[in-house]
């Protein structure tokens, strides 16, 4: 049902460009403006003659948004490449079984 493209909504787009030269602040910024506006005043709907209110639930991201929001590397190629654990990239590769020193 939450996988639904029904619903899944779009929150921002921003030109990985724009991230790079002014930072994820901005976007997050309006973001989060959005969501206080959504949580404290709510969104009228017409249909009910009334307002509703809401806020964030979950946030679904590729490896490299959740990378960049979480502050971490963002270099998949790197030797600790995981946000998990700390396995080195080599030892991840002719691993079996995780090994929970590690998580």
């Amino acid at each position: 049902l939450n996988a639904m493209l029904q619903n899944i909504f779009l929150i921002a787009l921003s030109y990985n460009i724009n991230i790079k030269e002014f930072s994820l602040n901005p976007v997050l910024e309006v973001i989060v403006n959005d969501i206080k506006i959504l949580e404290e005043q709510g969104i009228f709907i017409e249909s009910l003659n009334t307002y509703g209110k809401g806020t964030l639930i979950s946030l679904s991201c590729d490896n490299l948004a959740g990378a960049m929001l979480l502050g971490i590397n963002e270099f998949f190629n790197s030797h600790h490449y995981c946000k998990i654990c700390t396995m080195h990239k080599e030892h991840a590769q002719k691993a079996y079984v995780a090994d929970s020193s590690l998580l």
